[in-house]
């Protein structure tokens, strides 16, 4: 499975002013004023402000007109603007994952979170199942997950939303963490994707990168939410009957997207 991936060398800018001030009179600030800037930047038309979104550009350029106007002097690459690096990524809807000729869907049987790095694709692997996430005592090995998609059930709980996905399955622990070497690590989250899930998988997620130059980052484990029935369809067998360590027919994956640079629109206010 991949992720579209487009890179925006100067696709965002971050309001940058110095502590010096110009010598023009500065306006007072009341409580009327304070009302006017929270709700100009709280407006629907600023869309969330998403980063890199016209939405933040707006906002942006109403944050330097209130820098121009309280006399702080510009400290940023044009004027009152840094620009910073942004890579943006989304889930193409076109995305598919097969196993023993039934098709799932993205946004519907499946999502894949989109990160700082491409996750590793999922075309030829197959599915382990992981048991129910959390459980130590039955936890798989680096050997057993190489390679596979590595299926959760959410825990004590049952299947579990988002809050169970445990900061990609539980990869916040120590180093040499067995499931670094999985392909994905998937959470069922139920008879369907919970809403949120299914909101990430229509959107695109955009966020800063530190160096521009430096090499691609290597790919990492895919974060995958599934519903019960593409679990059952990619291990192949009903959850009532899989085991801790089941493994699953040969998943198929296409992902049609593309990549392109791409620069977003910015003010040097």
């Amino acid at each position: 499975m991949k992720l579209s991936l487009i890179l925006a060398g100067t696709a965002a800018s971050v309001l940058s002013v110095s502590v010096a001030r110009a010598q023009a009179p500065t306006p007072a600030v009341t409580p009327d004023h304070i009302r006017l800037v929270l709700s100009a930047l709280a407006d629907d038309s600023m869309e969330g402000r998403g980063t890199g979104m016209p939405g933040s550009m707006r906002a942006a350029r109403f944050i330097a007109e209130q820098f121009r106007l309280a006399g702080l002097t510009p400290a940023g690459d044009s004027g009152y603007f840094q620009h910073v690096p942004m890579a943006t990524r989304m889930l193409s809807p076109n995305s598919t994952l097969s196993a023993n000729g039934t098709t799932l869907r993205a946004a519907i049987d499946f999502s894949v979170a989109a990160g700082r790095a491409d996750p590793r694709s999922l075309d030829g692997s197959q599915a382990i199942y992981g048991g129910v996430r959390g459980d130590t005592a039955n936890a798989l090995t680096a050997d057993q997950v190489r390679g596979k998609l590595v299926i959760y059930s959410g825990g004590a709980g049952g299947f579990g939303g988002r809050g169970a996905r445990g900061g990609r399955g539980g990869r916040g622990g120590p180093a040499n963490n067995p499931l670094d070497a999985a392909a994905g690590i998937a959470t069922i989250e139920g008879d369907s994707l919970a809403p949120r899930t299914v909101w990430a998988a229509k959107h695109t997620s955009s966020g800063f990168t530190k160096d521009p130059s430096a090499p691609p980052a290597q790919p990492t484990s895919a974060t995958v939410s599934l519903t019960k029935h593409a679990a059952e369809v990619l291990l192949g067998t009903s959850l009532d009957a899989a085991k801790v360590g089941t493994i699953g027919p040969t998943i198929h994956s296409t992902s049609p997207s593309s990549s392109a640079p791409r620069s977003a629109a910015t003010s040097s206010g």
